[in-house]
């Protein structure tokens, strides 16, 4: 088999045990080619985004298109880099107040909340199905 014809495979055997997943989406090509795929075989299916900055026009018009495209609903996580980034000062000058007490997240994190929060069987990231049994 082919590369397509494993993955259908796989999304196939996945949506026969769970009719949901969670896709973490970018609005790049590797992420608008993984939430074509799963909206062809889950029943329900949520896209994922991890804003730095929230409410900005151009993420805001991706998304709306994904809702359109593929008839998803959108989650929003904060970026599970954002704590390290403002520690950095990558794109601040000093420590916003509060932000000390921001948690430093592991991306396997991210993904068990937007599990929790959609009650999903399944999360897809670009090149990997992820499933950890839910509470």
């Amino acid at each position: 088999m082919g590369l397509l014809d494993d993955t259908s495979a796989a999304l196939t055997a996945a949506a026969a045990r769970s009719d949901s997943c969670v896709s973490f989406y970018s609005g790049g090509k590797d992420s608008r080619v993984v939430i074509d795929l799963a909206v062809r075989h889950f029943r329900v299916v949520t896209a994922c985004y991890m804003p730095f900055l929230p409410g900005l026009a151009c993420v805001e018009a991706m998304l709306s298109e994904a809702r359109a495209r593929w008839g998803v609903e959108v989650l929003q996580l904060p970026h599970w880099g954002l704590r390290q980034c403002l520690q950095d000062e990558i794109f601040c000058a000093g420590l916003p107040a509060g932000a000390e007490d921001l948690p430093v997240w592991k991306m396997a994190e991210v993904y068990t909340l937007a599990q929790h929060v959609t009650g999903a069987g399944y999360v897809l990231t670009d090149g990997q199905l992820w499933h950890e049994p839910r509470d």
